[in-house]
């Protein structure tokens, strides 16, 4: 009675409680959904998810991974939670699971990102393929936005100020393809397209010649070309749409 006297002091306050508890005596209903394992748990999991609170890309592919590791579940679960602590926000995350998406497959929205994962991920191998694969692209894309990174160090070439234009400028849409071309290519041509390629963007930048929508466009499908090997460090770079001559130097200089 105490406990219920600090809560509703006044007789008022006690009638506003006591429509609450008649509320939830009447018309609240909990149901008891009890799982065998824990992948099926996350599957129950988004299940419900699916229909109240939105959930960002990162939880819900976070939750079909776990669901679909089988055996391999503490290897999925340990791989996931060290990416995920790699990144301070959650849309920062989300940004890098479609950057590391579009530099395999070329451009894909955000909206559809997960249903995209889903289709190229679907059994235990693929999952934990995946994972492998994200967190060698993460060691890059970590490295790509920090200039003091022991990535960067002995290497020949000084790529620092390429680092700096790519942080300062915000040229994002170039990072697909530069994750592509150090998974695909070897140094030293990758530094050296790295330098070339911030060179271009920068001057790119302010000639006015790089639109947000022709650039994502244009690198994305160069991503996917030096990913599957139809483009290479001997081949000719790809001309936007339109006749755009908003062109990546892909041949890295002699």
């Amino acid at each position: 009675m105490k406990h219920l006297r600090e809560l509703a002091p006044t007789p008022d306050e006690y009638d506003a409680l006591m429509s609450i508890v008649s509320q939830l005596e009447g018309r609240v209903q909990i149901l008891v959904a009890v799982a065998s394992d824990l992948p099926e748990a996350y599957v129950i999991f988004e299940t419900l998810n699916d229909r109240g609170a939105d959930l960002t890309t990162a939880d819900l592919l976070k939750n079909y991974l776990f669901s679909h590791s089988g055996d391999n579940f503490n290897y999925v679960q340990d791989r996931w939670l060290t990416l995920e602590r790699s990144f301070m926000r959650a849309d920062d995350f989300v940004q890098f699971l479609r950057y590391e998406y579009v530099s395999r497959n070329g451009r894909v929205l955000t909206r559809n990102l997960y249903k995209s994962i889903q289709n190229e991920v679907s059994s235990k191998a693929d999952v934990r393929a995946y994972l492998r694969g994200l967190t060698e692209s993460n060691v890059v894309y970590s490295a790509l936005r920090d200039p003091d990174s022991e990535f960067w160090s002995g290497n020949s070439l000084d790529v620092r100020d390429a680092l700096l234009a790519y942080k300062r400028f915000g040229f994002e849409s170039s990072m697909p393809l530069l994750l592509a071309v150090f998974r695909k290519w070897k140094n030293p041509q990758t530094f050296r397209f790295l330098n070339k390629l911030a060179k271009w963007s920068v001057r790119a930048q302010f000639a006015g010649r790089l639109g947000s929508g022709v650039a994502e466009l244009t690198f994305a499908e160069a991503a996917r070309k030096v990913n599957d090997g139809t483009l290479s460090t001997r081949t000719g770079a790809p001309v936007g749409r339109g006749g755009s001559r908003c062109r990546p130097p892909v041949r890295p200089p002699r």
